[in-house]
């Protein structure tokens, strides 16, 4: 591992831990010795980190700015999974600022990109993105098709990660919904799993996970609904529960990647209305 890719880890491992000044020190002077180096690649990854950084801080202007810079140069360097998470990131960005628009235009970039390179991860991380701005808009029965799909996806791939990001979707989307019990059992799972993805040996980076503001309100609301007492009950026996008790109910079996046919029958952007680098987003972050 390199230099850059060090300091790069070592920002990712300051987010996890909510430094973000540290964060910032770690990925500028990686962003520094790459463009010393004129290491044109190693520069577009240290920026969509700042991107990263920026959503996670809450400036949505900067992180939008950092990541379209960054996919200007992956687009350019010719590297089409850099491309594909980072148009997700964009996507992330619009959802936390409630651009619907925006956020389907990039999801739909996203999804689209997946596909095409066969990335199952990428595939389920879009869905329960878009899951959660459908349960945002009051979309309830869109958010719950996607999460089924992204759900059976997750669980299909057998990849930590994506399915504490997925989980983390759903427990979401049960706290806007008012199901603040089934919001904590999941919140419960999705650190399980993370600890999983550790556990596995991936480094903190490597699997996506929702920005700071989306899961402290939701953490917030389902904590108020049941009461502290209630709210780490739940939260301690979702750490413990297995696949079928987590899986929603009457879930639809997903398309397989690549096959055009049913993934045009798989849910899409279409009756939403108004919601409410690389693959690296570290936001390991345990309800509190």
């Amino acid at each position: 591992m390199s230099i850059i890719d060090s300091l790069g880890l070592l920002a990712h491992l300051a987010m996890a831990a909510g430094d973000h000044r540290k964060a910032e020190a770690c990925v500028r002077e990686a962003l520094r010795l790459a463009c010393e180096l004129r290491y044109p690649a190693e520069m577009a990854v240290q920026l969509s980190i700042l991107g990263e950084l920026e959503l996670e801080r809450g400036n949505l202007d900067r992180a939008r700015a950092h990541l379209e810079q960054a996919l200007a140069a992956f687009r350019q360097l010719g590297v089409p999974d850099l491309v594909a998470w980072t148009h997700y990131s964009l996507s992330m960005v619009a959802v936390v600022g409630a651009d619907d628009a925006t956020a389907r235009a990039e999801h739909d970039l996203a999804l689209e990109a997946f596909r095409r390179l066969g990335d199952e991860g990428g595939v389920a991380a879009a869905h329960a993105l878009l899951g959660l701005a459908a349960a945002r808009g009051g979309e309830q029965g869109q958010a719950a098709d996607l999460h089924h799909h992204a759900f059976d996806v997750a669980q299909r791939i057998d990849e930590p990660g994506i399915l504490s990001l997925v989980l983390q979707a759903m427990a979401v989307a049960a706290a806007i919904a008012g199901q603040a019990e089934r919001a904590a059992l999941l919140f419960g799972a999705a650190e399980s799993r993370w600890r999983g993805s550790l556990a596995s040996g991936l480094a903190p980076g490597l699997a996506d996970q929702l920005p700071a503001r989306l899961l402290d309100d939701a953490v917030a609301t389902a904590r108020r609904a049941l009461g502290d007492e209630a709210f780490e009950a739940a939260l301690a026996r979702g750490r413990t529960l297995g696949p079928g008790e987590l899986a929603p109910a009457d879930a639809a079996p997903p398309p397989e990647v690549g096959d055009e046919d049913a993934a045009s029958r798989a849910p899409t952007t279409g009756t939403l209305r108004r919601p409410a680098g690389s693959r690296a987003r570290p936001r390991r972050r345990r309800p509190r």
